[in-house]
């Protein structure tokens, strides 16, 4: 649930970033995919350079997937191995390789996948996880109501028509916000003087004789 929510809390401040809702969606898939990319599953986490690592503590992915493993596996016993007094704590049964074994009880699975994940091991930081989870969340939440506050209060107000101007119609006056929408539109014509009215053309001026 605290992943999820600080999905959306990205998903709200993405959306009101760009004037065009399309590339706030794109921004949006592309911090999802990286997110599942830098959660240390993927990609080791030490194989990726700096500053592109960032995003493996910045994103909620990578501590979503710690807690998760803990939560699933913690306080649980597989069968295939059973305790043994040997380097790893447990033997495999006969018959079953090595590759297919990863523990008897959940802590140990959890050791033998984080020798191949560094974002899972057998200690319990699920409260830890839960509160960066959080605050990631809190972070966007934030960003997402400046921003938003920010577009809504920034409309001018409209200026009045220019009637020094004579014989043309006054400006027109368009404000817009940071959506890129017209939020006034002021429009005046003004009346044209006798001197600036078109004259009529007679009948041979019509047929241009």
């Amino acid at each position: 649930a605290a992943a999820l929510w600080s999905f959306e809390c990205m998903a709200q401040a993405l959306s009101v970033q760009f004037a065009n809702p399309l590339l706030g969606m794109l921004s949006f898939m592309n911090m999802w995919f990286s997110a599942f990319l830098f959660a240390g599953v993927m990609v080791p986490e030490d194989d990726v350079i700096w500053p592109f690592r960032l995003f493996a503590y910045i994103l909620p992915m990578r501590w979503t997937l710690s807690s998760m493993m803990t939560i699933e596996f913690k306080d649980t016993t597989f069968s295939g191995a059973a305790l043994a007094p040997t380097e790893l704590g447990y033997q495999c049964d006969a018959g079953i390789p090595e590759i297919a074994c990863y523990g008897h009880t959940g802590d140990q699975v959890l050791a033998s996948l984080g020798r191949n994940y560094q974002s899972i091991g057998p200690d319990d930081h699920v409260a830890r996880d839960i509160a960066i989870i959080l605050a990631i969340g809190a972070v966007w939440k934030l960003a997402f109501c400046l921003m938003l506050w920010r577009k809504t209060t920034a409309m001018q107000q409209p200026k009045p028509a220019d009637r020094s101007a004579v014989g043309g119609p006054a400006p027109v006056h368009v404000t817009a916000n940071h959506f890129g929408q017209p939020a006034y539109l002021s429009a005046e014509l003004l009346p044209l003087p006798a001197s600036a009215a078109p004259a009529a053309l007679n009948d041979s001026e019509l047929l241009g004789v």
